[in-house]
Parts: C-alpha cells; sequence; structure tokens
C-alpha cells in the first residue's frame, strides 16, 4: 500500500520551481546536446537522422520527487524541410503529464553555415493525477480536480545561425487550458506567449577544442511573470569528450560530462542547489543517450553542392576572363602588325627552362616536388605578361599539351594560379609588355602555335 502524502509536498512539487509545472514545457540541463527538445525549430539540426532520450531525477533522495523523461526522433528528409516526433513523460509528485507531439521544420538556406529555421509542433499530452495517494481526500483543494483529463498541445520554434553564431527563440506552450478543473478542463484558448524560451550560443576554436558558451532564458507567464536566466559553458576535446559548467539563477550550479563514440552519444549532468531550496531538496541527475541513424548528411550535401555551384560560377568567370585576355592580346598583335612591326624583327626566343633571356628575365627551375610547374613569387601570385598556350583546371591536360609543344621544338613550363584555379602552359614570360608582345608575334607566326595569346594576371 502506498503511503498518502500531504498536499504540502505536492505543493513543493509543482511550484517550488518556476519551470517545473507538469502542464508545461520540461525543462532539461543539457541543451547542447539536443536544441530540439527545447525549440522546434532545431530539428535535424545537426544534419542527419537522429534519435535522443533524456531522463531526470529531481531532488534524488525525496520520496515521490520529480521525475522526467523524453524521447525524440528527428530527420531532414528533403533540401530545406525535417521532420520531427517527440514524446515526454512527467510526473510532479501526484500529477503525472504524458505528451505526444510531430514537428514540422523549415530551413532557409542563406550560405555556408548560414542559415535561418522554423519549426511547429502539434500535438496531445495526457494529465493523471494521482487521488489515491493523497491522505485527505475530502480538502477542499480537490473539490474540483479531474483524475484522468487530456488537452491540446502546441510549440513554434525560430533560429538562426551565422557561421559559429546561434540564437534562438520558442513558444512552447501556443495552446492555454485547465485540465484538471471540471470548469474549465474542455475549454482552449489561443495564449503562445505564456511559456518563453530563448538561447544565444558562440563556438570558439582553440585548437583540438571547442568552447561553447550560451545563455539560456526561460519565463512563464501565469498570475505573475516568472523568468529566469542560465548561463552555460562546455568545451568539447577532438569533437569525442566535451565537460562543463552552468549556473541557473533562482537554482543552483549543474556540471556536465559526456563523450562521442562513433555514432553514439552520451552525456551526464549533476545539479547542486544553492539558492533557498537547498533547505528542503538534495541535488538533481539528468541522463542523455543520443545516436545518428544513417549515413546521409544534410549539412554536407548542402556544402558540397554549394562548393560545386561556386566552381562553375569561378570556371564561367575564368572562361569569360581568359576568353577576353586572348582577345585583348591578339587586338594589340594586330595592331602592331598594322604598325608594321614584323615577328621576325623579335628581340628573343623561347625560353628553355634554367636559362636567361635577358639578364633582367629569368625563369626560375619548376619545383622539385611538382615536376614541370614554375615556383609562384613570393607573394603567391603571377606577376609580368606570359605568351600562353593553354589555361586548364587539371593538371594532366596541361601536361598533355606541354608534351606536345615539347615534340613541336618549344620548352613550355606550367604554372598553377591559385587565385583562379588554372594551369597555365606558357613558353615565356617578361615584365615588359612589348617584349612580351614581340614575342607572341613570332610565336603567331607559325602556324601550329596559332593558339597562343598574351596573358597578365593582374588584369581582370
Amino acid at each position: 500500500m502506498r503511503k498518502p502524502l500531504p498536499l504540502f509536498v505536492f505543493a513543493l512539487g509543482l511550484f517550488s520551481h518556476p519551470v517545473l509545472k507538469a502542464q508545461d514545457a520540461p525543462v532539461f540541463s543539457q541543451f547542447f546536446a539536443n536544441p530540439f527538445q527545447f525549440n522546434p525549430s532545431y530539428t535535424a539540426h545537426n544534419g542527419f537522422v537522429e534519435a535522443n532520450i533524456f531522463y531526470r531525477k529531481q531532488w534524488l533522495g525525496i520520496e515521490n520527487a520529480p521525475t522526467v523523461g523524453a524521447f525524440n526522433i528527428q530527420a531532414p528528409v528533403g533540401r530545406n524541410v525535417s521532420l520531427g516526433f517527440s514524446g515526454y513523460s512527467n510526473k510532479t509528485v501526484l500529477l503525472t503529464t504524458n505528451a505526444a507531439l510531430g514537428t514540422f521544420a523549415y530551413r532557409i538556406n542563406l550560405g555556408a553555415y548560414h542559415h535561418l529555421d522554423f519549426g511547429l509542433s502539434g500535438g496531445i499530452s495526457f494529465n493523471n493525477f494521482d487521488l489515491v495517494a493523497v491522505a485527505n481526500l475530502n480538502d477542499p483543494a480537490l473539490a474540483n480536480v479531474v483524475q484522468k483529463s487530456q488537452f491540446l498541445n502546441g510549440q513554434f520554434g525560430s533560429s538562426y545561425q551565422l557561421k559559429n553564431f546561434s540564437i534562438g527563440f520558442a513558444l512552447l506552450k501556443l495552446l492555454d487550458s485547465k485540465p484538471n478543473s471540471l470548469e474549465t478542463f474542455d475549454k482552449v484558448k489561443f495564449n503562445p506567449f505564456k511559456n518563453r524560451f530563448a538561447s544565444l550560443s558562440y563556438n570558439y576554436t582553440v585548437q583540438e577544442f571547442q568552447i561553447t558558451p550560451t545563455i539560456l532564458f526561460r519565463a512563464i507567464d501565469t498570475q505573475a511573470i516568472q523568468s529566469q536566466l542560465e548561463g552555460m559553458v562546455v568545451v568539447t576535446y577532438k569533437k569525442a569528450i566535451w565537460v562543463g559548467t552552468s549556473f541557473r539563477q533562482g537554482y543552483g550550479l549543474t556540471g556536465f560530462i559526456g563523450m562521442a563514440l562513433s555514432s553514439f552519444r552520451a552525456g551526464y549532468a549533476y545539479e547542486h542547489p544553492t539558492s533557498s531550496i537547498s533547505k528542503a531538496a538534495n541535488a538533481s541527475h539528468e541522463i542523455y543517450l543520443g545516436a545518428r541513424l544513417g549515413r546521409r548528411d544534410r549539412n554536407e550535401e548542402y556544402l558540397n553542392e554549394r562548393k560545386s555551384m561556386d566552381s562553375l560560377a569561378r570556371l564561367a568567370r575564368g572562361e569569360n576572363a581568359l576568353k577576353q585576355h586572348k582577345a585583348d592580346s591578339l587586338r594589340e598583335v594586330a595592331l602592331g602588325e598594322r604598325k608594321g612591326v614584323n615577328a621576325k624583327d623579335s628581340l628573343l626566343v623561347p625560353v628553355v627552362p634554367g636559362t636567361v633571356a635577358n639578364p633582367q628575365e629569368e625563369i626560375k627551375q619548376p619545383v622539385k616536388e611538382k615536376p614541370l610547374v614554375e615556383k609562384e613569387p613570393e607573394e603567391g601570385k603571377m606577376e609580368g605578361y606570359y605568351v600562353v598556350f593553354g589555361a586548364y583546371q587539371k593538371s594532366e591536360n596541361a601536361i598533355k599539351q606541354m608534351e606536345s609543344l615539347k615534340k613541336a621544338g618549344l620548352a613550355p613550363l606550367m604554372i598553377y594560379n591559385a587565385e583562379r584555379d588554372y594551369y597555365y602552359v606558357y613558353t615565356f614570360r617578361s615584365s615588359n609588355k612589348e617584349i612580351a608582345l614581340a614575342e607572341l608575334r613570332k610565336v603567331l607566326s607559325e602556324k601550329p602555335f596559332s593558339g597562343a595569346w598574351l596573358f597578365n594576371p593582374k588584369i581582370e
């Protein structure tokens, strides 16, 4: 036979902590492990399918102290859409609330690690009031209590991430109802701002450590607004081991520890009340388990797609620039011919690697670790004017042309320009434009080399 509980114990469990009322969203300490449990917009925030479990035991050592367990599964189902399902069971002395919610979330991608997310959850909750455990059923406070009831539940959240910065805001109780009252349990009204939650965090990376300071805000508007701030710092080593601490206003300190092993994560939180509640309550414990399900990673897919699009755009810009360079240099050659400059008047001949075309114009030896590739200038950019025969994004294509030019009796060189992401095959370089043009006229006079042009990397 269960031991009857006095009403003051029930009151302690229900009202001693401003965010533990059974009909409101339950509170967990490990926000960083699974923010979806706190804000529906974070559905599949990590980019892959995952499942998470929380179990929290409040005030260990006190009989029938509050306990809460939660489960969720979340999955990206498209480029921008995510779906989730969550449920929790919150037992606060005499009142047990069970809830099940489905979540729809949408992401607006603004760039790499830059997005705006929205999430909407809806479901149903069930209350069960344990009248059997009450010592005095004739107490007037229990006159209008309904033993079993249900009510609609809804949540809304939004979040914004820009690289390492993240901010979120959630309304965790869109619908207001009083299911434990005979008079009002069937009346539901829209009251979105009753239960509010906000988060602000930033990730710092120092070598193999990731440091994440976070600020959390909770507020419940009952007869009077009850708000609470929490400051948190978590340090993660190699994305595998984390430790941290937080201080919750009006409550006390919390310590965290956890680890990730392959696709599984596990964490533990220990709460020690330091406020006036410590006189009536002991420490609280919380366990977290998480697992990645499947191999698909939406974030990685988006980044790869973005890189591909950027590469194509860069290639298009590069091709247009090359066409313009070629057209301009050929126009200058034609202009010189109209002025009577003959190819035979060229001052220079194709340069063999390692030789000096002019005492002031030296071509450096190819880089040893990359045969046939000339070392770039110290500032990392190509300089001067080049008599170019081809520009390629793949080095193997450039090498093929070099072999062809060697068979034709030339001594080509190749240089990679990181800024433009091209390999250039050329036979001559000079800081003097007129000298380079003279060499280009000589090359163009020979039919096999009619595709050459003058290239200056400083010209966009």
